[in-house]
Protein backbone atom coordinates (compact mmCIF):
# COMPACT_ATOMS: atom_id res chain seq x y z
CA UNK A 1 0.00 0.00 0.00
CA UNK A 2 2.94 2.28 0.67
CA UNK A 3 4.66 1.62 -2.23
CA UNK A 4 1.84 2.21 -4.34
CA UNK A 5 1.15 5.59 -2.49
CA UNK A 6 4.59 6.62 -2.82
CA UNK A 7 4.41 6.11 -6.78
CA UNK A 8 0.98 7.96 -6.95
CA UNK A 9 2.39 10.92 -5.22
CA UNK A 10 5.96 11.03 -6.71
CA UNK A 11 4.19 10.87 -10.65
CA UNK A 12 1.85 13.76 -9.29
CA UNK A 13 4.43 15.84 -8.06
CA UNK A 14 6.35 15.24 -11.01
CA UNK A 15 3.63 15.54 -13.93
CA UNK A 16 2.10 18.67 -11.81
CA UNK A 17 5.30 20.32 -12.60
CA UNK A 18 6.26 19.46 -15.90
CA UNK A 19 4.48 22.46 -17.88
CA UNK A 20 5.37 25.02 -15.42
CA UNK A 21 8.37 27.63 -15.58
CA UNK A 22 10.10 27.43 -12.22
CA UNK A 23 8.77 30.73 -10.15
CA UNK A 24 10.31 32.86 -7.11
CA UNK A 25 7.52 31.77 -5.05
CA UNK A 26 6.89 28.26 -3.69
CA UNK A 27 6.66 25.59 -5.84
CA UNK A 28 4.69 22.47 -5.68
CA UNK A 29 6.51 19.54 -5.30
CA UNK A 30 9.62 21.36 -4.28
CA UNK A 31 10.42 19.78 -1.01
CA UNK A 32 14.02 20.79 -0.26
CA UNK A 33 12.42 24.53 -1.37
CA UNK A 34 15.74 24.72 -3.57
CA UNK A 35 13.65 26.42 -5.99
CA UNK A 36 13.80 23.03 -8.30
CA UNK A 37 11.94 19.51 -8.69
CA UNK A 38 14.27 16.97 -9.10
CA UNK A 39 15.47 13.86 -8.05
CA UNK A 40 16.72 14.91 -4.59
CA UNK A 41 12.96 15.95 -3.88
CA UNK A 42 11.81 12.36 -4.53
CA UNK A 43 14.37 10.68 -2.91
CA UNK A 44 13.17 13.37 0.59
CA UNK A 45 9.44 12.07 0.01
CA UNK A 46 10.42 8.39 -1.04
CA UNK A 47 12.14 8.75 2.31
CA UNK A 48 9.18 10.25 4.17
CA UNK A 49 7.07 7.43 3.22
CA UNK A 50 9.12 5.02 4.21
CA UNK A 51 9.57 6.33 7.52
CA UNK A 52 5.91 6.41 7.90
Amino acid sequence: MKRILSVMLILAMLLGVLPFAASAAKQVGDVNNDAAVNAKDVTILRRYIAEG
